[in-house]
Order: structure tokens, then sequence, then C-alpha cells
């Protein structure tokens, strides 16, 4: 998927009650914000997430060397860099085109990278852990976890030191679970989610819920409808009793559209999307723990304004 080029800039509203933290490298004046990444090629696909520290990972895909490598760097709560300006390089790939990848922190401010590999031949998906102190934990090259070519990788990382990561491969999409060590905990190459013939899932989203799982959504085309399923840590299906949740399957996603979504705190998860049928409209579903909706099938229209649409 390729997205418009973009120099990365960060800036954040300070309030009068924290105004002596100018100390730091936070600007309040927005026409000066903090570069992060900089260099003299075009940076792209910038993810940001807290850490439980006050600060932040950013993550993006910069060309300045042979393609669009993914670099990372890590800020304090006063906006300093803890690291060299311009990043760390996480990987020096030759992708010519940008694409979706994924960054995550564990309770530790551990940082886990997923993103397509074309160092080992192929179009591999590797995933990296990056130490606070920007060591590559798992050395150089990583952890692959698909065995032939694959797209789109997002990741969760646990609260028990483990990191899920879930990508497009072929017409399915497979995941796979890492231990703290880099070890794979699942069948080799990644586990897949079955899906019927004549169909193709696209990766969505990753997010954790639990200790110790976690939930993948994925659109299925060519209906363009939304489904997810949460894993134990065997890598079963905890939800709907091992089969997908339908979250939609009413007119249909937009075509190249991956909506997210977010844990709600007691092993369920919260979804919102919107439709390219009908009236257009905005909807939102949640699943408890065991996977039940607690909305009407299909969700709830989040505007009931529809005239003119």
């Amino acid at each position: 998927m390729m997205s418009m080029a973009s120099r990365i800039s960060l800036c954040a509203f300070t309030t009068a009650c924290c105004a002596h933290s100018a100390i730091g490298q936070w600007n309040s004046n927005p026409a000066a914000n903090l570069a992060i990444g900089d260099s003299a090629s075009d940076q792209n696909n910038v993810i940001v997430r807290p850490t439980s520290d006050g600060g932040c990972y950013i993550s993006w895909l910069d060309g300045q060397a042979n393609g669009w490598d993914p670099r990372l760097q890590k800020l304090d709560r006063f906006g300093n860099e803890l690291w060299a300006h311009g990043g760390v390089l996480v990987a020096d790939v030759a992708l010519s085109f940008t694409t979706g990848y994924g960054l995550s922190v564990d309770p530790s401010n551990n940082a886990f990278l997923s993103f397509q590999d074309t160092r080992f031949g192929g179009m591999l998906i590797t995933v990296a852990k990056v130490s606070p102190a920007g060591t590559l934990v798992w050395g150089a090259n990583g952890i692959q976890v698909s065995t032939s070519n694959g797209s789109s990788p997002r990741c969760a990382a646990l609260d028990n030191g483990s990191v899920v990561v879930a990508w497009s491969e072929g017409s399915n999409v497979r995941r796979q679970r890492l231990d703290s060590s880099g070890s794979p905990l699942w069948t080799a190459g990644g586990m897949i989610e079955p899906t019927p013939g004549g169909n193709s899932d696209l990766i969505c989203d990753v997010v954790a819920l639990d200790f110790d799982r976690a939930a993948v959504s994925w659109v299925r085309n060519p209906s363009r409808f939304l489904y997810a399923q949460k894993y134990g840590g065997s890598g079963n299906g905890f939800w709907n009793a091992g089969s997908p949740v339908v979250i939609f399957d009413g007119s249909a996603l937009q075509f190249g559209y991956f909506p997210t979504f977010v844990a709600t705190g007691d092993g369920g998860a919260a979804f919102a999307w919107y439709e390219t049928g009908g009236t257009r409209n905005v909807y939102t579903q949640r699943l408890g723990n065991g996977g039940m909706e607690l909305h009407p099938h299909n969700g709830v229209a989040v505007s009931l304004n529809i005239a003119g649409r």
C-alpha cells in the first residue's frame, strides 16, 4: 500500500501546571515542532506508542538508504530523544514501496516491530525486539515468523512478555506467538485461520486483551466483511466456540479499508467501522470476554442524521 511521503514532525500541548518542563524538547509553538526523522530522504508510515514512564516510541519507514527501512526512536516525557538523532535502524531492507507494519510495547517498555523483510530472499515477515536502551535484543536479523511471502504484519505485546504477530499470506491470515526470548510457540510458519474457498482474508489489526491472549481482526474478500477471533496461549480460538466472530456482514467495507479496534479492559474488545452501502454510516460493536455481541448484530449506527448522504 502506497502512502504519501512526508516529513515526520511531532508536537505536544503544554499546560500551565507543567510549564516548568520547558527544559525538555517539547515546544508550545506549533510552528516549531520537534523533528524526529528529518534525513535528506522521505519518511513514511509513522506509529506512536506510549511507554509506562510517560514517554513514547516513534517508528517510521525511512527512505534514506536503498529502501524503506524501519527506524525507531524513544522519547522521555519531556520530549528528549533518548537515542541518537535519526533513531535506531531496525533493519536495512530493500523495499521500493511502503506497506503496513506493527509496533507494540510490553510492560517492561521493550518495543516490538513487525515488518516485511527482503534480506533473506522473498518477502518474509520479521519481528524485532528493541530494549529501552536501543539494543536489538534478538540480534540484527530479528526473528522470521513466515516461511513464504507475507505482507502488512501487525503485532501485540502481551503482559507475560510474549508477542503475537499476524499477517496476510496468500489468501489467508497467519499468526505466530514468540516468547520473550524470540522462540516460536505455535506452528512453524504461523497458524492459519481457515478461509472458505473463493475468499481471501486480509489482516486488519492485532490487540492484546488478557495476560496471554490476543485478538486478531481481518477483512474477508470479495464480500469485504469484518471478522475477529481471540486466541489463547496455544493458538486456539477462544471466542464463539473457536469460530470467528462476524463483526459486520451488512453491505461492505470500503475497498482497501482495514479498521482497527481496541481492548475494553475486561477481556473483550470494541470495534468501529464505516460501510459503503446504504446510508454510509459509521457503526460500533463491543464483544464481551467470551466473544458475545453486546450490541445488535452489525453494530449500532453512530449517527442518526442520514439526510443528504
